[in-house]
C-alpha cells in the first residue's frame, strides 16, 4: 500500500472540466493539470454560441504542451462565443497570461484573479482575490496594499514582483461583468457578488387585467410586502426564476404578501420557482386559496456531454408523474441526450403535493411574451455588476455550483459535482469561523514573565508538527490568563499521554483492552470540537470547548496520580510558557502555549508503568491508564484503579461476571489505585475470608454508567476451622500461589450465600 502511494505521489492531477449552463450563459470550471492530454479543440467543438465564464481557481499545473492545447481552445471558443470571462485565476494562470501573448484568446477578459501574500509572523502563505474593477487603482499602480492577517492581525505583504505579476491585468484595464452574467454567478452558482447586484429587484408589466412581476435578487427582510401588495388585482403572475437566497425573514415577508394579495386577486400564478422556493414556500398554506404553481426548476445532469443545467418543469404537463414524487424525463438542452435528475429527495417529495394548475392558453401566451421582452433599465451603481469581496464577509470565492438549493442550505445527495462545491463553500465558511475564534488583533506577548517578545518562539510555530520528544499544549482564547494557562498545561499533558499510548500500543493486548476503551471517545470529543469551531453556533462551540478542556484536565490529573516515579518533575511541568494578548471586540483575551520536553527514556518508563501487569486470583491487571479519562470522567477514577488485562477461565472474578477491560476501584471498601495495590488488597482480603468465610465486594467500572459492585462469596476452608476468628487483616501474601486460585479441598468461592 505504501509503495502504491509512493508511486502516485507527485503524479499530475488529471484535468477535469465541469460544465453548468443556464440559458445562453455557460460556466466551465477547470481543475487539475493542463497538459498534452487536454484536447482543447475537441472541447471547444462541443460548445455552442453564448457567453462563457471560465473558473480557473483549481488549475494546479500548466505544461508547455498544455499551453499549446489551451491556446487552441480559447481561439476556437472565441470564434463562437459572444464573450469570455476568466474568473478566480490561480497564480499559475496569471503567470501564463504575463508570458504567453495569446493565452486569453481574442475575446478573453480577466475579471478576477488570486495574488500571493505572506505573513511572516504566522509563517503562512495565502492567496487574496483581486477584481479588475473593484481593485483597479491597486492594479494600475502595481502597488498592492498590505492587509491584516486573518489569523494574527499583523500586516501581510505581497509576495511577488508586482511589476511583473500585474502587467497583463493592468494592461487590459478594468472589466465589468454584464448584469445577466453577474446575476447568473450570484443566483445560480452561489458566488458572492456585490451587494447591489443581489438587491431585490422587481420588474412589472401590465396587460389588461393581467400583471406580470419578475422578482430578482435575494429574498430577505427588506422585501417590500406592503408596497407590492398595494393595488394588486386581477390575474397576477410572479416570475421567480431569478430569485436568489431565501432567509427566514424573507420567507415570512413572502407569506404576508400572499395573504394580503389573495383577497383582491382572481388568481396568483407562480412560474419559474427555484428549487429552494418550490420546497419552502409552495405548501397549500403558503399558496392560499388562489395561488398555483405553474412551473419550477430542477437540476438535471447529462452523462453524455457532462453538462448540468436547470430544467423548467411545467406542473400541468407533468402532473401525472410528479404526483408520485417522480421526476419527469428530460432531454439535455445541449446535446439532446438523456439526463438524470439530481434534485434532493425533499424537493421531489414536496412537488408531489402540488395541485394541477388551471392556466388558460391566453395567460400562458401573456407570460411567454413578458418573459421574452427585454428589460430596459438605466445602469446605476445600485445594479453594479462586479463580483464583490467575499473575503470581507469571511467567505472564499471558491466555485460553488449548487444553484438555489445551496442558497437555501439544502443538500443534493449522491451527485459528486454538487457535493464538491458545497464542500468548498462549507470549508470556506468553516475557515472563517475558525479564524474568528482563534484570534483577534494582536496586542502583546511574552515568554513566561519575561520581556515582551516580538515574534513567536520556534516551538510555537511548529506546534502542529513538534520536534521529537516535545509536546505543545495550546489554549483557546480566554479572558482569564490563568485559566488559559491551565488549559494549555492540561492539553500539553494530554499530549504526553498520547505519546505514551503510542509506545504502549506495541503491546497488542494493552492496545486491545485499554486503548479500545477510550480511543473512540477521545476522537469523538476532538471531532465535535473541530466541527463546532468551524460552525456558526457560538453556544455549541463554547460547550464543545468546555467538554474538551475539562476532559483534558482529568486526563492530566490522572497522569499525575498514576504515573509515580516514571514521570519526573521535569516532564510533568512545562519547560516554557508563551502567551499572547489579543483585542477581541472591546475587550482582551489571552492565548497560551506550553512546551513539554519528554525524553525517550521517560516515554519508555511511562509505557512500562502502564503495560506491566500484576496478578491475583487468576486475574492480571494494568495500572489505570490516564487516557481512560477521555471516556470516563467519573470522580471515582480520579485516584486511579486497576484495568483487568486477562482472566483465567477458573478465576472467581470471571465467574462472578467481571471481564477484561473492567476497572477495579475498590476491594471491601479499600481503594485500588494501581496494579500493586490491587494485588496487595486482593491477597489480604482473600486470605482473611479464607480463614473466616464471607463476602468480598469489588467496586468496578464496567461501562458508561455508575460503578457496579460484584461480590465474591468465599467459604471458610476446613483447615481454617477453629483458627483465626477474623478479628484482624493479614499483613500480606497470596495464600493460593502466584496469580491462581488456592488449592483447597473445600469450596473457595460461591455465588450461593446459603452454601
Amino acid at each position: 500500500m505504501a509503495e502504491a502511494a509512493a508511486a502516485t505521489e507527485g503524479k499530475p492531477e488529471k484535468l477535469k472540466v465541469d460544465k453548468f449552463a443556464d440559458g445562453s450563459i455557460t460556466l466551465l470550471k477547470f481543475s487539475g493539470t493542463i497538459d498534452e492530454e487536454f484536447s482543447g479543440k475537441k472541447l471547444a467543438g462541443t460548445l455552442k454560441s453564448g457567453t462563457y465564464v471560465l473558473d480557473l481557481n483549481d488549475i494546479s499545473k500548466i505544461s508547455s504542451f498544455g499551453i499549446r492545447e489551451w491556446v487552441d481552445f480559447v481561439n476556437q471558443l472565441s470564434g463562437k462565443a459572444e464573450a469570455v470571462y476568466f474568473i478566480e485565476c490561480a497564480p499559475k494562470v496569471v503567470d501564463q497570461l504575463n508570458m504567453v501573448a495569446n493565452f486569453a484568446g481574442p475575446k478573453g477578459k480577466v475579471f478576477s484573479f488570486y495574488a500571493p501574500f505572506r505573513c511572516d509572523y504566522c509563517d503562512a502563505d495565502r492567496k487574496r482575490l483581486f477584481q479588475s474593477d473593484r481593485d483597479a487603482d491597486q492594479i494600475k499602480s502595481m502597488k498592492p496594499q498590505e492587509k491584516p492577517c486573518d489569523q494574527c492581525g499583523n500586516p501581510e505583504y505581497f509576495d511577488e514582483d508586482p511589476l511583473t505579476y500585474f502587467s497583463y491585468v493592468a494592461g487590459q484595464g478594468a472589466v465589468e461583468l454584464p448584469t445577466d452574467v453577474a446575476g447568473f454567478l450570484s443566483t445560480r452558482m452561489n458566488y458572492a457578488v456585490a451587494d447591489g447586484a443581489r438587491k431585490l429587484r422587481i420588474d412589472k408589466q401590465i396587460e389588461g387585467r393581467s400583471t406580470y412581476l419578475k422578482v430578482s435578487g435575494d429574498l430577505d427582510g427588506s422585501f417590500p410586502t406592503d408596497k407590492l401588495a398595494e393595488g394588486l388585482e386581477g390575474q397576477v403572475v410572479f416570475d421567480l426564476s431569478s430569485l436568489g437566497k431565501i432567509d427566514p425573514a424573507g420567507a415570512a415577508e413572502w407569506r404576508q404578501l400572499m395573504a394580503k394579495a389573495t383577497p383582491g386577486c382572481e388568481q396568483i400564478i407562480l412560474c419559474g420557482c427555484t428549487p429552494a422556493f418550490a420546497e419552502r414556500l409552495t405548501t397549500p398554506q403558503d399558496l392560499g386559496a388562489k395561488g398555483v404553481v405553474m412551473s419550477f426548476s430542477m437540476p438535471y445532469s447529462c452523462a453524455k456531454c457532462a453538462t448540468t443545467s436547470s430544467q423548467v418543469i411545467d406542473v400541468a404537463e407533468h402532473h401525472e408523474v410528479l404526483k408520485f414524487a417522480t421526476p419527469p424525463e428530460m432531454k439535455c438542452k445541449d446535446c439532446g441526450g438523456p439526463t438524470s435528475c439530481v434534485a434532493g429527495e425533499g424537493l421531489l417529495s414536496h412537488v408531489a403535493t402540488l395541485a394541477k394548475p388551471n392556466v388558460d392558453a391566453a395567460t400562458r401566451k401573456f407570460i411567454k411574451t413578458a418573459q421574452d421582452k427585454p428589460v430596459q433599465r438605466p445602469k446605476s451603481p445600485e445594479f453594479a455588476t462586479t463580483v464583490a469581496g467575499a473575503q470581507s464577509r469571511g467567505m472564499s470565492m471558491a466555485f460553488m455550483a449548487l444553484m438555489a438549493l445551496a442558497a437555501a442550505g439544502l443538500a443534493v445527495g449522491g451527485f459528486v459535482f454538487y457535493q464538491k462545491w458545497q464542500a468548498s463553500k462549507a470549508a470556506a465558511e468553516a475557515k472563517a469561523n475558525t479564524a474568528r475564534r482563534d484570534s483577534g488583533r494582536f496586542v502583546e506577548s511574552s515568554v513566561g514573565q519575561g520581556a515582551t517578545e516580538k515574534a513567536r518562539p520556534p516551538w510555537v510555530l511548529a506546534a502542529d508538527t513538534p520536534a521529537a520528544g516535545t509536546v505543545v499544549g495550546m489554549s483557546s482564547l480566554n479572558e482569564d490568563q490563568k485559566l488559559a494557562e491551565e488549559e494549555a498545561q492540561a492539553m500539553g499533558l494530554a499530549g504526553v499521554v498520547d505519546l505514551v499510548a503510542t509506545a504502549a500500543s506495541k503491546d497488542n493486548n494493552w492496545k486491545a483492552v485499554v486503548f479500545s476503551k477510550y480511543g473512540d471517545a477521545q476522537r469523538k470529543l476532538y471531532d465535535e470540537f473541530r466541527e463546532a469551531k468551524a460552525g456558526s453556533d457560538d453556544g455549541a462551540y463554547d460547550q464543545a470547548r468546555r467538554r474538551l478542556r475539562e476532559r483534558a484536565k482529568e486526563v492530566a490529573a490522572t497522569l499525575r496520580a498514576t504515573a509515580g516515579a516514571a514521570l519526573p518533575p521535569a516532564a510533568a511541568s512545562p519547560s516554557e510558557v508563551y502567551w499572547e494578548k489579543h483585542q477581541v471586540g472591546t475587550g482582551h483575551k489571552f492565548k497560551v502555549w506550553t512546551l513539554y520536553k519528554v525524553p525517550p527514556d521517560t516515554v519508555t518508563a511511562l509505557a512500562a508503568q502502564y503495560t506491566e501487569t500484576a496478578g491475583s486470583l487468576g486475574a492480571k491487571v494494568y495500572t489505570l491508564f490516564p487516557g481512560i479519562a477521555w471516556r470516563w470522567s467519573d470522580k471515582e477514577l480520579k485516584d486511579g484503579g486497576a484495568i483487568v488485562a486477562t482472566l483465567e477461565s477458573s478465576s472467581p472474578l470471571r465467574q462472578i461476571g467481571i471481564n477484561e477491560g473492567y476497572v477495579v476501584t475498590a476491594v471491601r471498601g479499600r481503594p485500588v489505585t494501581d496494579r500493586a495495590t490491587f494485588v496487595k488488597i486482593l491477597d489480604e482480603e482473600y486470605a482473611l475470608l479464607k480463614a473466616n468465610g464471607g463476602n468480598m465486594p469489588l467496586k468496578v467500572k464496567k461501562d458508561d454508567g455508575a460503578l457496579s459492585e460484584f461480590g465474591v462469596l468465599v467459604q471458610k476452608t476446613a483447615a481454617a476451622t477453629g483458627g483465626n476468628s477474623g478479628g484482624s487483616r493479614p499483613g500480606g501474601g497470596n495464600s493460593g500461589g502466584s496469580g491462581g486460585v488456592p488449592t483447597s479441598s473445600g469450596n473457595v468461592f460461591s455465588d450461593d450465600p446459603n452454601e
